[in-house]
């Protein structure tokens, strides 16, 4: 069996597949191994399910099983402007967004910006640590869930995964606050282009 991580941006469902994977039999914690301050000891944990984990996954932390969800980015975009920034979002942009090229980033009023950039900073990060699968949460089935056990080495009947996924409600840490849902053209012009071509590599209907 090997020690693995769920990555992907924040507002794409790890805390989802978090929930999946443990009504799976698996120990997995959500976003308390992988931290702005650095990288916690896993304790008995058999993976994490994590946003905040891109930044550590190529020169960090090498050897780790990464398995890349991702979620479409005009959803992650509006779920992201329908929520409080919290302090850790904050930390991790300050500390891994900033230095890579937008030291002048409002991060108070320039919010649908903030939200584009995470999208696009965390996945391709989680892109050059080379996952060995990725893919999208509103697909997320049977087939695909024995595909992601079938690599960390987990035995686990159809009947369990079933129910897992039959009993997770996809609406966990969903916010009450709703913003309507962006359009493409709403994305920074010189973001819009880099957004769509990944978007497109992901699968996403344009």
């Amino acid at each position: 069996m090997r020690r693995f991580v769920v990555a992907g941006t924040g507002r794409s469902g790890t805390r989802y597949i978090q929930s999946v994977l443990r009504k799976c039999g698996l120990r997995v914690s959500h976003e308390q191994i992988f931290c702005p301050s650095g990288v916690r000891e896993w304790g008995n944990r058999h993976g994490e399910s994590s946003g905040l984990a891109p930044p550590f996954l190529k020169d960090h932390y090498p050897g780790i099983l990464v398995l890349h969800q991702v979620r479409h980015p005009l959803a992650v975009i509006r779920s992201m402007l329908s929520r409080r920034t919290s302090t850790r979002a904050k930390q991790y942009e300050k500390q891994f967004l900033v230095p890579t090229g937008f030291p002048d980033l409002d991060f108070k009023n320039d919010r649908m910006r903030r939200a584009t950039l995470m999208w696009l900073h965390r996945n391709e990060l989680v892109d050059a640590a080379k996952p060995a699968m990725r893919w999208r949460v509103e697909e997320l089935d049977l087939p695909t869930l024995r595909g992601v056990l079938d690599l960390i080495g987990w035995d686990a009947g159809d009947d369990v995964l079933e129910e897992a996924l039959a009993k997770t409600s996809t609406s966990l840490n969903r916010s009450n606050r709703k913003h309507p849902m962006p359009e493409w053209s709403d994305l920074p012009a010189d973001l819009r282009a880099r957004t769509v071509n990944l978007a497109r590599e992901y699968g996403y209907p344009i």
